[in-house]
């Protein structure tokens, strides 16, 4: 079994967003059940991790999620496609961290 667990941003994202696109990112996101890796492998600083696209309306978006194991993955980010893999190298979620705040 599969477990699939998301970030704090990505959960934000998916609570403000509408019906529709919720239940997009949902189907969407479902087909790692079937095939661990079924999502674009990506390159670079983001090895490791695959993106799915997903149109709605004339806006892009992406679910970029983390392989951790056979059956672990974590959902590190789901918006809008614009500056989304900037926004995940600057937020630390990456290897299933969630980001930590600093102390002041």
């Amino acid at each position: 079994m599969i477990n699939i667990r998301f970030v704090s941003e990505a959960k934000k994202f998916l609570k403000k967003c509408p019906e529709e696109l919720k239940e997009l990112f949902k189907q969407e996101l479902s087909v790692i059940y079937d095939n661990i890796e079924a999502g674009i492998p990506l390159t670079g600083d983001l090895s490791g991790c695959y993106k799915i696209k997903i149109t709605y309306g004339d806006n892009k978006y992406r679910a970029v999620y983390e392989v951790l194991s056979d059956t672990d993955v974590v959902v590190v980010y789901c918006g809008p496609r614009r500056n989304a893999y900037k926004i995940i190298k600057k937020s630390g979620v990456l290897t299933g961290k969630t980001r930590q705040r600093k102390k002041r």
